[in-house]
């Protein structure tokens, strides 16, 4: 996997728990922002569908992130495991 930086809120010992814990599994996930947490459950899972409104809201910069969800998916090489659907939950 190439090395990126993802901006997101995720501590280290926190992106490796997710990486143990989705190992080999399909995840679905909810709330990927720019794809931070994303990247690193692909990094070990077998698939990834991931569910965000992809408009930042709730963040200090509410815009458009999809564009940068899927830069920070392809740079880390990772776009063939995940699915990523637009919407509320």
């Amino acid at each position: 996997m190439a090395v990126i930086t993802v901006r997101g809120w995720l501590q280290e010992e926190e992106r490796l728990a997710l990486r143990r814990w989705c190992f080999g599994k399909d995840v679905l996930e909810l709330g990927a922002y720019e794809g931070l947490s994303t990247v690193n459950i692909a990094a070990t899972a077998r698939g990834v569908v991931s569910v965000d409104t992809f408009d930042g809201r709730g963040t200090p910069e509410p815009k458009d992130t999809s564009e940068i969800f899927w830069q920070n998916i392809n740079q880390a090489e990772r776009a063939a495991q995940v699915q990523a659907l637009k919407g509320t939950f």
